[in-house]
């Protein structure tokens, strides 16, 4: 289907599906396999299938609507456990490996992972997001389905015990697959945990201060020889290495050269490791046996059908209107079609019926083509669809992006911007002429009749300021018209070319100007010269229409125009001197525009979409800034009008709406049709433009130096195996993956989500086991169970929850998944014993994300509040978006009388607001407000500073804006950086270059002033080795007054 998806970059995609295959076809794309005792288990179209080892004999395992992933066969290989989006989310399920009814283990909505089976077979490991505030351990669950029970680490992504059960093999970190070639701090590793003395040693990449050197360390196992493999990208492939867990130098165990290893997984019995590679399936036996691939056939009837058919109801992502608007070429799932405005007046036509994306620009004004754009070529091309004939005829043969497309007034040329380039196009010849170009981008707004000028816009400086220009096409000049420092867009010549319309936020919110070319010679808002005015017009009022009289009033009502905008010549003729201060603002302040729509013929009246204090509208107003008119309510998304100037067009949502010039006759434009939707050909059209989306807006145009040509070339033949979305995203993903670039990357719906069929709720305390009960051991500071009417204290016994007893291992989670009423009723006691107990009412809460992470705020503040004496005040900046800026106002104003400051980054993903966060960072003082008797009540200038010491904390999990922030804060001198380096994950979705005067951040990160890691152990132990070390920075320079 050609269901919307998006690539990282803004685009726009289509998509949905499953292929058919014949009977005995080789097979890909089988994922996340697992082996033991000659048998495979692997995932394939969200189904378990079992297979043996060689690839005979298959068979479906599982067969349900929801997702199946993640097989992991029993040590004994009579059970596989699975994960599951069955309930709708997450859980850990298992089933006999001859088939049968799956049994569920897990019950929890934060969604559960699975990993490995313990060396005895009695528990199965699986991660999990439900316990920390930035991660959670790895859990165990029994396959009877008891309590999960968390690991004594602090995270943990993936991970396997020991045959002797002595030792734990893990990762804390996980990591993005897609992404290959990476090196930088938010690396995975081996760690490996003593599971009886609970010492934690990393194995891999130990040194913090070589992290631009660091690479992806992941799934360790432990083989039957007692090494530990796992795969790493070390010779720039993923492939499988191992290391001893004592430590040492790893070494290589495979050298594959493409793609790499992925998703590998060892026999229980540590004999035996299955993996992906190319998407296939290859095992490689251990310690020194070869790579082998697996070739499965399968037969088996699809889910889905190959063609499916979708009804679409008066809905468009793209539309176009004839001429005198009585049909509209509409575009939905890439096919376009000519429906009638009018439903009683006409009938449809297919216009298109392929696997690519067509979309209708506009009609020519002769009416005789439908301009649109198709990607059948595999390139973003423009054509002609002759609306007499019914012929298509591809106009342009110009790789590019291409956008800002426009008929001219003749019909007879076409304009449009391609890869920053303006163009003109000979509609009866197809010759493209460059016409101008500017890298950093143009838009066109306006392109006069004669085809003489074109009015567009582009930045001049580095703070996105645009200007408005007027290009001359016959004597190349460029003239830049409206000279001001703030953002002037959207211009319109007026007819005579003495003036120019346009919007810019040079009052604040956006409004319409209009900006004379040459001086006015007298003051529009004289009252006298208003006076004068009116008695003109009086001259003529009262009297009959006749065309002596109209011609008198024409003529008067010129000449008033003319004195207040000088726009008496017919010819452009500018005046440079003061044409800054010249524009005059049409609309009034409280008002804004968001769209200017068009002027009308005559140049006197202006249409634009913006707001009122009534609201939101399309609105019309004169070019002397009065008689505003407010001609319909509402947002008009996409407004077009039809040619003749009669009816408007425009969508609310995705549905095609019209109404008359005027405002009235407000209507749905009603058509219903079907599209026949070619999955494996959609697959393709999303695979092309992915690539394409990449190569015209990557950022670097050299593609970090590799060749993406041949990439395509390499990965397009996979096409053929796909047989669902997910291996199409999967596919694009290890493409895009190949240019090691963060904020990059294709998703969409997988056709199989799940509703959810409860919800988890959560008291506001931890428990765990003790004398046969539960015992509380954690209250959350501020959750639904800290409140002063509730008797609970750390140490109590839980003994019952909403009516049902509970004793040690009993699987709570259950109870607190199906809660009939707001408030649960939970009994305690002192004792463990339900003897005398006392009853509490809570009121759960759907999540603990917001209360755990109030709660580590507050940690961190009370830790650094004691250290600091009360000297040095701290702030988390939660992510680069308004509203954390403005706590970190708040808080900066609070805190106003510390002399120094720890401005905690941490677990930041980033966002957009470097510039106000180091702006506020950037203050000093310059003075206060005093009293008569001394005291400076008044207020300090300049406000939310703090006059002391500044250190900004950072870890390898800062990304983006909260990597451009720690850059600049040492570039500019405004303190120490303490903790890890960041994530090196810093170009901006779309096209921008790198920041910090030209160091990229991209894949390096920024390194800290002073190196600290907190340890597992510290997170166990709940100590902050990296704010302790960035308070104590913060003291040092403010005892030595270094800063």
């Amino acid at each position: 289907m050609k269901t919307r998806i998006s690539l990282w970059l803004p685009m726009s995609l289509w998509l949905l599906g499953v292929v058919n295959f014949s009977y005995a076809d080789v097979i890909k794309f089988l994922r996340y396999p697992h082996i033991c005792k000659g048998k495979i288990a692997f995932c394939y179209h969200g189904d378990i299938w079992v297979a043996n080892d060689d690839g005979a004999d298959p068979y479906r395992l599982t067969n349900h609507i929801a997702t199946d992933a993640d097989p992991r066969f029993s040590p004994d290989g009579k059970w596989i456990a699975f994960t599951s989006n069955r309930m709708g989310n997450n859980d850990i399920w298992v089933i006999p490996v001859e088939g049968g009814k799956p049994r569920q283990l897990t019950f929890h909505t934060t969604g559960d992972s699975m990993v490995y089976w313990t060396p005895d077979g009695e528990n199965l490991i699986f991660r999990t997001s439900r316990k920390g505030t930035w991660g959670s351990p790895l859990y165990t669950v029994g396959i009877d389905g008891d309590l999960p029970v968390p690991f004594d680490i602090d995270l943990g992504s993936t991970g396997m015990i020991s045959a002797d059960q002595k030792f734990l093999a893990f990762n804390r970190n996980s990591y993005r697959g897609g992404r290959k070639h990476y090196n930088g701090n938010n690396s995975t590793d081996v760690w490996i945990q003593n599971l009886q003395t609970k010492k934690i040693t990393q194995l891999t990449d130990k040194n913090l201060k070589d992290y631009k050197n660091h690479v992806h360390d992941s799934y360790p196992m432990w083989g039957a020889d007692g090494m530990i493999y796992f795969a790493s990208e070390r010779d720039d492939t993923f492939n499988i290495w191992k290391i001893a867990p004592t430590g040492g130098e790893p070494a290589q165990v495979t050298f594959h050269k493409k793609d790499g290893v992925q998703n590998p997984a060892i026999s229980p019995d540590g004999k035996t490791i299955i993996y992906e590679n190319e998407f296939d399936l290859w095992k490689l036996e251990v310690p020194d046996g070869r790579p082998q691939k697996i070739t499965v056939f399968l037969r088996f009837d699809d889910k889905e059908n190959l063609f499916e058919y979708q009804t679409v109801n008066s809905e468009c992502t793209a539309f176009a209107p004839n001429f005198d608007g009585s049909y509209v070429a509409v575009e939905n799932l890439g096919e376009m079609f000519l429906v009638p405005a009018d439903p009683k007046i006409g009938e449809m036509k297919r216009l298109t019926e392929s696997a690519w994306k067509e979309q209708p620009v506009s009609f020519s004004p002769d009416g005789k083509y439908l301009l649109y754009i198709s990607d059948e070529s595999l390139e973003e091309e423009l054509w002609l669809y002759n609306v007499e004939t019914g012929q298509k005829r591809q106009l342009t043969t110009h790789p590019s992006r291409k956008s800002q497309i426009r008929f001219s007034a003749d019909s007879k040329s076409i304009a449009l911007v391609a890869n920053n380039i303006l163009f003109t196009i000979d509609v009866e010849s197809g010759v493209m002429t460059k016409v101008l170009d500017y890298l950093g981008g143009i838009n066109i707004s306006d392109w006069t009749k004669d085809k003489k000028w074109f009015v567009f816009t582009r930045t001049l400086d580095d703070d996105y300021n645009r200007e408005i220009f007027l290009y001359n096409v016959d004597t190349k000049e460029e003239i830049n018209i409206t000279r001001h420092d703030e953002r002037d867009m959207n211009g319109i010549l007026v007819p005579g070319y003495q003036n120019l319309v346009f919007t810019s936020n040079r009052s604040g919110a956006s409004q319409l100007f209009v900006l004379p070319f040459k001086k006015v010679t007298v003051d529009p808002d004289d009252p006298l010269l208003r006076e004068s005015e009116q008695n003109l017009l009086k001259a003529t009022s009262g009297q009959e229409e006749t065309a002596e009289v109209k011609y008198r009033r024409q003529r008067i009502e010129r000449k008033i125009e003319e004195r207040r905008t000088s726009s008496r010549a017919r010819q452009l003729d500018i005046d440079f001197d003061g044409i800054d201060r010249r524009a005059v603002q049409l609309t009034a302040d409280t008002d804004s525009v968001s769209t200017l729509v068009m002027l009308s013929d005559d140049g006197k009246t202006i249409y634009y979409t913006g707001r009122d204090a009534e609201g939101a509208g399309l609105f019309s107003i004169d070019i002397l800034g009065e008689n505003k008119k407010k001609i319909a309510e509402g947002s008009f998304r996409d407004l077009k009008l039809s040619p003749d100037g009669k009816t408007w067009f425009y969508r609310e949502g995705n549905a095609l709406h019209k109404m008359n010039f005027n405002g009235g006759g407000k209507s749905k434009v009603e058509f219903s049709f079907t599209i026949k939707v070619d999955k494996p050909g959609l697959w393709e059209q999303i695979f092309e433009e992915s690539w394409r989306v990449m190569k015209y807006r990557f950022y670097d145009e050299n593609m970090h130096g590799f060749d993406w040509a041949a990439i395509k070339a390499y990965y397009k033949p996979f096409l053929k195996y796909i047989g669902e979305n997910q291996d199409l995203y999967d596919l694009t993903n290890e493409m895009i993956g190949e240019l090691n670039a963060s904020h990059v990357g294709l998703r969409g719906p997988s056709g199989k989500t799940m509703p959810s069929t409860y919800t988890t709720r959560f008291l506001g305390f931890e428990m765990e086991p003790d004398r046969g009960f539960y015992q509380v051991t954690h209250i959350y500071w501020n959750g639904p169970a800290d409140k002063e009417w509730i008797d609970l204290k750390v140490g109590d016994y839980v003994v019952s929850i909403d009516g049902q007893n509970i004793s040690a291992g009993d699987n709570y989670w259950r109870i607190l998944n199906d809660l009939l009423n707001d408030y649960v009723t939970v009994e305690v006691n002192s004792q463990p014993s339900p003897r005398d107990a006392r009853e509490i009412r809570i009121k759960p809460v759907n999540s603990l994300r917001e209360i755990k992470y109030q709660q580590w705020i507050k940690k961190n503040r009370d830790y650094v509040e004691e250290v600091s004496d009360g000297q040095i005040a701290y702030v988390h900046i939660r992510s680069m978006n308004q509203s954390s800026l403005e706590i970190f106002q708040r808080e900066i104003d609070k805190y106003h009388m510390r002399k120094g400051i720890v401005i905690d980054i941490r677990y930041n993903g980033g966002g957009n607001i470097d510039q106000q966060l180091i702006d506020i960072l950037e203050r000093r003082p310059y003075g206060f407000w005093n009293n008569r008797w001394g005291t400076r009540i008044a207020g300090r200038r300049p406000r939310q500073l703090i006059n002391g010491p500044q250190v900004m904390l950072i870890n390898h999990r800062s990304g983006s804006d909260s990597e451009v922030t720690p850059a600049a804060f040492r570039d500019l001198n405004l303190g120490r950086i303490v903790g890890q380096p960041t994530a090196a994950a810093v170009i901006a979705t779309g096209s921008a270059k790198p920041y910090n005067f030209g160091i990229n951040l991209e894949n390096y990160g920024v390194p800290p002033d002073v190196f600290v890691e907190n340890t597992p152990d510290d997170e166990m132990t709940g100590f902050d080795r990296e704010l302790d070390a960035a308070v104590r920075e913060a003291l040092r320079m403010l005892n030595e007054k270094s800063y």
